[in-house]
């Protein structure tokens, strides 16, 4: 989950000022004439509760493999029965290999991307092998949410797997309307000024939430879990109809690119320093050689890119990529 950079320093036990809501109990009545009182009862669940368990099944947690432990990146949510999982981009330019887990334990290779729009911060990837019986979410691709109406996010926040918190919203707004702090923020993290539309809520979100759903009482998708203002502790999700905008026809074949096109500069460094043998850039080597340098589809043109990145990393200084270099970097949040 993205933050914004103002707030890292925020004491984390400040509950800012919000409060636990509660139902003061009914006192008993000494006077024998009046009328008999309704009892008096707590909130109730909203009506998702009842659809929680079959929600889940659509619910991922991302995943980067690497030389060792595998790391949890961010959440998704499944938007095809085909094996589309919607996330945000910054959610898997970590990583030039993931898997997908879902409730059940059960985890799926991510082949690549369908679609990808960094400056929309979103991304569509495609399982290699689709689970049996996969239930895909429904988007609520144009009516804003209500102000005040009740909205569920699930994800993963800060490791507690598949966690559904309730909320409210507060409004719906532009990019253009935040803080200057957020606007700025937003610049940073989409490269880009686009007049984004948010959804700003109130459910609590932590880092493990980006890319996960946020959603209203009917159980449909209307936002993605982006980021959070640490200093309003308002979270922020991306209008449905952004991913709408980029889902691709089901109709229709499309290509699927690899992960490592798209990485961060870190997490293709991160690979390579962990596969960087010999016969791995013998192997590169002639694989590119057999193809003449002419790369004919996507596996060849990763071919190339990791020939280009190992040539790179190999000649860099010892400083970068001994202790406290490259090698140490950790991804960012």
């Amino acid at each position: 989950m993205v933050t914004l950079p103002q707030a890292v320093d925020e004491d984390p036990t400040d509950a800012g000022g919000h409060e636990t809501p509660s139902s003061p109990e009914a006192a008993p009545s000494t006077d024998q004439t009046a009328e008999p009182t309704e009892p008096t009862t707590r909130s109730t669940a909203p009506p998702i509760a009842a659809r929680l368990p079959e929600l889940e099944r659509a619910i991922v947690r991302i995943e980067a493999l690497g030389p060792g432990d595998n790391t949890t990146l961010g959440s998704g949510f499944v938007i095809d029965s085909s094996g589309l999982i919607a996330t945000n981009y910054h959610v898997m330019a970590e990583a030039t290999a993931a898997q997908a887990r879902f409730n059940d334990g059960a985890a799926y290779d991510i082949a690549g991307y369908v679609a990808v729009r960094p400056d929309d911060d979103l991304a569509i990837v495609k399982l290699k092998q689709s689970p049996p019986s996969l239930t895909a979410m429904t988007l609520r691709r144009q009516d804003d949410p209500r102000q005040l109406s009740t909205v569920v996010a699930i994800g993963h926040p800060l490791g507690i797997d598949f966690s559904p918190v309730d909320g409210r919203v507060s409004r719906v707004l532009r990019t253009s309307e935040l803080p200057s702090h957020s606007r700025q923020f937003l610049r940073q993290l989409m490269t880009g000024d686009a007049d984004h539309r948010w959804i700003q809520h109130t459910a609590p979100i932590s880092p493990g939430n980006s890319g996960g759903p946020l959603l209203n009482e009917q159980g449909e998708v209307v936002g993605i879990n982006t980021w959070v203002d640490r200093q309003s502790s308002f979270g922020y999700a991306l209008h449905a109809a952004h991913l709408a905008g980029l889902q691709p026809r089901v109709d229709q074949p499309t290509p699927v690119e690899p992960l490592a096109r798209y990485a961060r500069k870190e997490a293709r460094v991160a690979r390579l320093l962990a596969e960087l043998k010999p016969a791995r850039v013998e192997e590169l080597f002639t694989a590119g050689s057999a193809m003449q340098w002419r790369p004919a589809d996507a596996d060849q043109y990763e071919t190339l890119q990791q020939l280009a990145w190992a040539i790179t990393v190999v000649n860099l200084p010892n400083s970068l990529i001994g202790p406290g270099g490259l090698e140490d970097m950790r991804l960012r949040e």
